[in-house]
Order: structure tokens, then sequence, then C-alpha cells
């Protein structure tokens, strides 16, 4: 940050000044972000500085700071004495020492890079002055990136570093003038920059170094835990998230450019706030699980877990409670965790390889209550020493008799290389071979998990294991009900297994008896719709008493579900040893994955499921709009956008097989952050004109739209705000008393053409019917909207045996106490109308079509055909027009196609739009006849209505309005129909179905 302009004159006494009494207010601005400078006066010329920090094997130092000049400077101008280097110290954790600290300067020399020279000697020119300081191990000349107090590592304000010009110094001819104060303009931290900073779903602080790539290639990820001193507290001063990679070279070490030239690595260094705890064991797991979704080029069978102190106890902790996890660990010094590891934590680190070290003098860690323990103990279990299997003591560490990190981190002690980094890249996981996906389906009252299906990498044939060899654990959320926060909870629970068998496919066998061999093994377990009975459900339900609109299902960190063979099983002649645990590779998301993960131009995420297609067909489309349940809130566990698929068959009912069988129909669920606004439906509206321009197989005349409870209301709005875009709607117990703002009368007057279903339970104690489904019920037929098949109500007595307020549990079975209620058939058979005229022009001779299409802006292709009284003068004609924002087209039919053509007797236009017809076909609204009053009248039509060919002449019937005067006679499909005078109606009349369609044109006589 650039400060205020001062003279030169007394700027160095005045900047003093103002650090001095401005530092609390300084450093409240850097501490609220990385990377924050505080504000100081600086010279007119604002040249600025960088702070440049280095992780040495004792901790990060300050070697240098270095000037950007903004010009050519040459060397030889001047010299250390010419400059002078300041900093601030700290009081305690939380508070600057005012009286800031001299850096000795050691060399000062031009660089042509923003870099230290190795050799110190710089360039003849270049656009840098790069000073170098005194530093050393102990805080040398205040050269500490940190102050250990109060039991942590406190970073310094580093942005209250000051350069000093002390004396004027020469640039060719030029001279800048002595007292010039440089601009703090932040830090360059050397490797430490080259790990990214990152925040896990749950809120863990982690930085991320990834390894220069090549394709096809996999890479191992190192997990590095720091000790006691590196934690982060909010109260401190510092920013965090950096602590643990300036404490010692724990995680640098492995990133340094020799180091990954032999072998390149990820390297994760988490955070702790400000302690490890056995707690912080899933937190860990999840931050693997996130960099393994979002690296794919992770090696799963090279992931090694190292630490120090009390990142040490960490490690231990961390490879008892995922043993499968890693493929190798070194604990460095560990502290013990509370409470101490059990003997069956221990017998889970058998096939582990596992390389201790400790100095035999620590005083902090003492080796007898912790490294020689694990090591005994491990042995008394049958753990032998060997090259899976060693221990390293020092007999003294060089700094701190604590510091076994030192050579460790250095591959080196007392000038011998240990051999650190090649065992450990020789490690890789045996039973990676193994992985196994966790199983959802959606049933009617949520997501739950039937079943973990292994996949062996071979054929297993079956009897060789049952139900009695596997363990199957996950973990659950805490939720903070008066917050609505969500953590993890540490501690798994068992689900229970029922079934094992092979299969030779990766799914569950409907009879649950699988194939006598196969590639996989299924493991099925209960599951219901009480989740205290079995932990079977996907998700868990975080409510906030303090806000109920806040609450809202997150799904459950599925990738700490956990498969552990308990017991040894046979393949044949083959043994797979007892305790293998098998490694977590995803899920397998029965029907929800048949729904494609969409987002919008505008950000709204939404699933789509397409439907089986055959060439020339069209199909509806079904928008399900989720309850407030489902939402995803950024800082939830989860990915979001399939909480609205995983919470109710709202959505997936319709993309089941049988139905889609019948019916199929492209469903879109989009999903709310958090819950619906009003205003949410003009992003909709966005997603169902991007489904539209990318599927134009979706048939305009058959949109339908409908939701439940928040979601209901969002139907509501739907319908509202794009009344003439559905040909259909069901409103599920619609929550519209939270409609801000509410509906008016003037909204619910757009829906009497509309077709509606709505549905509730009377007993409903979230949504109160008479609040919602009664009130619009009541209201749409105070403005005329009769009850009939285009607009019903079902009221369900209850809804039990799940919640009152689940209506939506019958419809999307369409199914209530046994008895189909007739949903579907209902929804499918409702068809948008259109709104099409044609209007003849005999002087210009010349047809106009106009009308409405209920997508705004979609192009549409129009046929017209040209009928007359012979079949030997048809003309047609094909065109596309676009409709503007409300829908409305009109388009006149050239010349061509009605010049020279008679314009008396019997003539007419049949008009189709999009080659699918929305009503019958739409005739011209007037016949002229010949003078000897007799006509011909052909009667065509397009799919979807079924019109019956001239074979089957039946289908309509003509009649007149006066029979006395006119007759009509019909032959094969050609209705003649004679003595026609002006004023006599001509009907034709659809009357197969009951569900008659009529036209009436008057006829005139020329």
């Amino acid at each position: 940050m650039r400060g205020k302009r001062i003279r030169r004159s007394f700027a160095w006494l005045l900047v003093t000044v103002l650090v001095l009494s401005l530092i609390p207010a300084a450093y409240a601005v850097a501490e609220e972000g990385s990377g924050a400078v505080a504000e100081v006066a600086v010279s007119e010329s604002a040249r600025a500085f960088k702070v440049v920090t280095r992780v040495e094997e004792y901790g990060a130092v300050v070697p240098a700071v270095i000037i950007d000049m903004g010009e050519t400077i040459t060397a030889g101008g001047f010299d250390a004495e010419s400059f002078a280097v300041t900093m601030n110290r700290l009081t305690n954790a939380t508070t600057v020492n005012p009286t800031p600290a001299d850096r000795t300067v050691t060399k000062a020399y031009v660089n042509d890079k923003a870099e230290i020279d190795p050799a110190g000697a710089g360039a003849a020119s270049g656009r840098y002055i790069v000073l170098e300081l005194q530093y050393g191990y102990n805080d040398v000349n205040y050269s500490y990136v940190m102050q250990y107090l109060g039991g942590s590592n406190i970073v310094r304000p580093l942005e209250m570093y000051t350069v000093r010009q002390t004396a004027a110094i020469t640039n060719g001819e030029a001279v800048i003038p002595a007292d010039t104060l440089y601009e703090n303009a932040g830090r360059i931290n050397l490797l430490v920059d080259d790990f990214s900073r990152e925040t896990t779903a749950d809120g863990l602080n982690y930085r991320l170094f990834t390894p220069e790539k090549e394709a096809g290639k996999t890479y191992p990820l190192i997990v590095w835990l720091h000790g006691g001193g590196e934690g982060h507290s909010p109260t401190s001063l510092g920013v965090g998230n950096e602590e643990q990679l300036f404490g010692n070279e724990g995680a640098t070490a492995w990133a340094e450019p020799a180091r990954q030239a032999q072998n390149p690595a990820y390297v994760a260094a988490p955070q702790a706030a400000p302690r490890w705890s056995r707690a912080s064991t899933p937190q860990i797991r999840a931050m693997i699980g996130e960099i393994l979704a979002a690296n794919p080029d992770v090696d799963p069978a090279r992931i090694y877990v190292t630490g120090c102190s009390m990142g040490g106890m960490m490690t231990m902790l961390m490879i008892t409670a995922y043993p499968d996890l890693f493929a190798a660990a070194m604990p460095i010094c560990p502290a013990s965790p509370s409470p101490a590891l059990t003997t069956e934590e221990y017998a889970n680190l058998a096939d582990l390889p596992l390389w201790l070290f400790h100095a035999q003098n620590d005083t902090t860690v003492r080796i007898g209550q912790s490294s020689d323990l694990i090591w005994a103990t491990l042995q008394e279990l049958g753990k032998e020493p060997s090259e899976s299997f060693k221990y390293r003591i020092f007999p003294t560490v060089e700094y701190n008799q604590h510091w076994s990190w030192v050579p460790v981190a250095n591959d080196s002690y007392n000038g011998e290389t240990i051999g650190v980094v090649d065992w450990l890249f020789a490690q890789a996981k045996k039973s990676a071979a193994y992985p196994f996906k966790v199983v959802t389906r959606v049933e009617e009252y949520g997501a739950v998990v039937p079943a973990v299906i292994i996949d062996m990498g071979e054929t297993v044939t079956a009897g060789g294991f049952d139900a009695e060899s596997f363990a199957v654990t996950l973990h659950r959320l805490d939720i903070n009900f008066m917050t609505g926060g969500v953590s993890v909870n540490p501690e798994p629970v068992s689900r229970t297994v029922t079934k094992a068998y092979v299969n030779n496919a990766e799914q569950i066998d409907p009879a649950g008896v699988g194939t006598p061999s196969g590639r996989y093994i299924v493991l099925e377990m209960p599951y219901s719709s009480s989740d205290n009975a079995d932990y079977s459900a996907v998700m868990q339900y975080a409510m906030n008493f303090a806000n109920f609109v806040a609450s809202h299902n997150v799904v459950r960190p599925l990738e700490m579900y956990a498969v552990h063979q308990t017991a040894a099983i046979t393949n044949g002649e083959a043994v797979i040893p007892a305790n293998t645990l098998y490694e977590n590779a995803g899920r397998i998301n029965l029907i929800v994955d048949d729904f494609s993960r969409e987002t919008t131009a505008d950000g709204l995420n939404y699933r789509l499921f397409t439907p089986e297609k055959e060439a020339g067909k069209t199909y509806p489309l079904i928008v399900w709009l989720h309850g407030a349940g489902e939402g995803h809130s950024p800082t939830d566990f989860g990915v979001g956008n399939e909480e609205q698929l995983l919470g109710n068959e709202g959505a997936t009912a319709w993309a089941e097989p049988a139905r889609q069988a019948q019916n199929p129909a492209y469903v879109a669920a989009p999903q709310a952050v958090t819950v619906w606004e009003r205003t949410d439906a003009a992003k909709i509206k966005t997603m169902i004109d991007d489904i539209l321009a990318a599927n134009p197989d979706v048939d305009l005349a058959r949109i339908y739209v409908m939701g439940c409870s928040m979601g209901g209301m969002m139907t509501m709005s739907m319908i509202t705000a794009y009344p003439n875009l559905f040909a259909a709607a069901i409103p599920i117990c619609a929550a519209t008393m939270v409609a801000n703002p509410a509906f008016t009368t003037e909204d619910y007057a757009k829906l009497v053409d509309l077709p509606m279903w709505l549905f509730h339970a009377q007993d409903d104690g979230t949504v109160v019917i008479g609040q919602s489904s009664d009130l619009i019920w009541a209201t749409m037929q105070e403005l005329g909207k009769e009850p009939g098949e285009s607009f019903k109500y079902r009221i369900f007595p209850t809804v039990a045996p799940y919640m009152e307020h689940w209506s939506w549990v019958p419809v999307a079975n369409d199914s209530y106490n046994g008895e189909t209620i007739g949903v579907v058939d209902w929804l499918f058979a409702q068809v948008k109308t259109g709104d099409f005229t044609v209007t003849a022009d005999k002087a210009a001779k010349t047809v106009t079509v106009t009308g409405r299409n209920y997508v705004s802006g979609r192009k549409l292709p129009l046929f017209a055909e040209y009928r007359t009284p012979s079949a030997d003068a048809d003309g047609e004609y094909e065109t596309t027009v676009t409709a503007d924002e409300d829908g409305r087209f009109s388009v006149t039919l050239p010349a061509a196609l009605t010049t020279d053509k008679p314009w008396l007797g019997g003539h007419k236009y049949v008009v189709t739009v999009d080659d699918v017809v929305h009503t019958a076909p739409i005739y011209t609204t007037e016949l002229r006849a010949h003078s000897s009053a007799r006509v011909s009248l052909r009667i065509k039509g397009r799919a979807p209505l079924n019109l019956r060919t001239d074979a089957d002449p039946t289908f309509y019937e003509v009649t007149v309005s006066n029979p006395a005067i006119a007759s009509v006679t019909q032959v094969n499909g050609v209705w003649t129909v004679t003595g026609l005078r002006a004023g006599t109606v001509l009907v034709m009349v659809r009357a197969t179905d009951g569900s008659d369609l009529t036209h009436a044109v008057t006829v005139s006589v020329a």
C-alpha cells in the first residue's frame, strides 16, 4: 500500500514517529489478509522493496531485502553502508514491540533479477538492488521470520520491515539523495510461495506443493504434520496457514528443486488450529480425499505420512486410524496421544512400512515414553525389524536435542546419508489392487447406502468368505443445532454386513445371491428410513433452530467409508490374509449418476437426465424444483449439485427405467444455493433455454414443472413468471406463505388456462394446508378456473409412516394406499396448445401466419401446405422464424406459394410448427364456395394428434348448421358439401376419445 507523499526533508524522523504511534492500527490491517502491508509514509520516489524469506534447517529467516528501483541501476554507486534496514520484534503473541531493531546489511549489489545471487556478487547493472543481511541460528541479528512465544511460533509483522537509504548513491551521473525511504511491497517466500494456500470443505487450512508434471504419469503424495509450535490461533499475529512451512524444513525439503528433480511428488502440509488431537484425524483424512479428487494423477498406492513431535503423534494417529491409506510412515520423536494408543490400534500397523526417528538425549519428548515404546510394542505383536520396519536413534542432534527432524529433512547425519529419501519412495501400497465403491440408491424417504462393492481385480470364486469376514464403518456428522454448523465425528460407526457374495458385474444382485465366480465382491447392508437404526442414510439433516430456513441436508463424507477384511478369505487355493483394508475408490450412485452435472452461464447448478432417443421423435421436459432441505451451501460437506436428487424421489422417479420405458422424457433438477427466492425464476428460465438450445428434440408443447414445499413455492413462481412456457404444473405442499413478494391476484390470474394439479396432506404441520394449497384452489376458482381434468386437487388424509409434510412421496410413487393416483398419465396427456392463426389476403394474394411460440426467442421451423379441391394442385412451403421475447411471431408466405392460385372454393392452409402440431391442424378462417354451392374438403394432420388416414375416414365427423339446406357426404376421407349458402356453419368434430376438439367455420358464397 503506497502511503502519503511527504517532502524528503525530515522524512525519516516523521516516518519513525508515524510507525511508533500507529503500530496497532497498522498491524490490524495486515492481520486481516495474506500479504496486507501496513501504511507508512514513503518518499516521492516510492521505489519498492520486498522482504525475502528462506527456510533453513533451524527455521525461516530473512536473508535479504530486494529493492525494485524501477529503472536500470549501475553497480559501484553504493555499498552496504548506504542503507539501513530495521524490523519490529514481538513483545508477546498479540503485541508488536514499538521499538524497531536494526538488521545488519552485509552486502549490497545490483542484480538483473529479483533474487539473491548465490555468489553474492550481482551484475554490472540491473533493475534491482539486493541487500543481503546477517542471519543465523538463535535469531542472530533478529533474522528469524517467527518468534517462539507462548508455546507457538508467531510470524513477525514483516510488513513493518523498513529500508532507508542513509547516504546519497549514484547511478551513472544521477544521484539518489540520502534519507530516501523505500516502500514495503510484501514478501518473496522462497519455496514456501510454491505451496498453494488451500482450505478443505470443513475448514482445515493446508498448503499444497504440486510437482512439474508429464502427461500420463502419476506422483506420490507426502503429508507433513507439523509440531506443537507451528499451529495457528486466530488471536495470534500473522495470517496463518504458513507457520507449518516456516517452522522447519519438514515440508519444504521435499519441494527442493534438486529433490523434486529426482523424486517429483505432491507435498501437503495441513495446519492445526492450534493443536493436533485425535479429533483431527477425519479432518486430515478429508483433506487427502479432496486432494485425490482434485488431482487424479496422485498415485493412491504411494501416499506417505510423516511428522515431528506433536506431528509425530498425529502421524501415529493417522496410520492407526487409516492403516491402509498409506504406503509408509515416518514418525519423528512422536509425542504421546491422549488417550494412549491401544493394543488394537497398534495391531493395525502389522503390515505398514514404518521408520521411527528419535534423539537419545531428547528431553522434550522422552525416547523411552515414545519411540522405544512403539518399537517394543510392535515387536511384541509380531512385527519384525526389517527394511519395512526400522528405527534410527541419533545420539544427539544439532541445535536442540529435540530436533530429530533436522537430519531426517537433510537425509544426512554427521556427513552420512541416512537413506530416508530412497527408502520412502521405494514403498508402495500392496493392497491398492482392491478398491471398493460405495453404492447409493434413492428410496422414497431419501438416499441410502445399501451396499459396497469391492473390485478384486481378478476372478474370485464364491464360498471362501461370508458376511462375518468383513467390517464396514463410516463417519457420522455432528450437528450444532443452534448454529447449523457441521463437523465430522472422529469416531467411526459400524454398518452391519448381512450378505457377502461374488458377482461378475459391478452391481447388486436383486436376488442377493450373486454368481459362482466373478471380479467383484458385494457386501449388502441393512437400510431403512430410520438412520438411527442402521446409519444407512447418505445425508444428515442439519437443523438451525435459530434460523429454520437455513436448515438443510448435508451429504456425509462417503470417502470416509472403510472396508476392513477381518478374517482370512480364500480364492481357490489362494489366501487373502486378515486385516486387509480396502481402498475407497468413490461411489456408484444408482439413477443419480444418469443425470449429467451442468451449470448455466450465470452459475446455477443443475442435473439433467437425457432419455434414450429415437430419430425423429421429440420428448417432454420435466423440471423438478427441490425443497428447502436440498439446497447447498459452499461451506457444507459434499460437492453440491446432488442433494436435490439424493433428498427424495421427486426427480429420480421420472428417470426410473420402467417409467422411462413408458414415457421417455428429459428431467432437469436445478439446485438453489441454500434456498429458493422468487427472483431465481429468471435463472431457472435460463437453464430451460440452455437445455432447449442444446437439445432440439425437446418438445416445446410438453414442458412440465413441479416441486415440493419451497420447491412448490418456486413452481408457483415459475408459472406466474412464465405462464405460457409450461404445458402443466404440479405444486406439491407449496410453501407459498414464504414467497417474497407474496403472490397477488394478478399473479394467479395468469394461470387461468394452465393445467394444474395440487397435492397436499391434510395434517401437514410444516406447510399448513389452509395457508397454501387450499388458498391456491379457492383463489383460482374465484378467478373463474373451474375444477376438472385441467384443474385438480388431491388431499391426502395423511402420508404416514413418514412426516406429515411429505406429500411428494405418493406423488412420486403415483400411488396412495395401494391406489393408483394417475399423476403420470395425467401429466403426459397435457400438451401445450398452439396459438396460431392463418389469414388470407385475396387482393395481395398472400397468406400470413401469426402466433406464439411459448419458448421466447426460439427459432422454429414452420411448415405451410396449400390445399385445393384437387390433389394435384397442392403447394408446400417450409421456412424458419424466430419468436420475440414474448414468444410471438408472424410470417407472410411468399408469392411463389400464393400467386395465380384460385381464391374461390375449398382452398385452405394447414400450418404446423416445429414439425409438431400443437393443436388440431389450423384451417383458414373463412371458406368461400363456388357459385355451384359445391365444395370439397380434405382433413390433414400430423403426430402427435394421431389423425387417422383416409383408410379410416370415421375419425372426423363433418356436420352443417342447417341440414335442411346443406348436405354432407364423404368418400375416403373427402367430404363433399352441397347446398351451401351464406351464413351456413361447417363444423368438424374430433370424436374418438371423448375429448372433443371442434372447429367451426363460417361459409359464404361468392
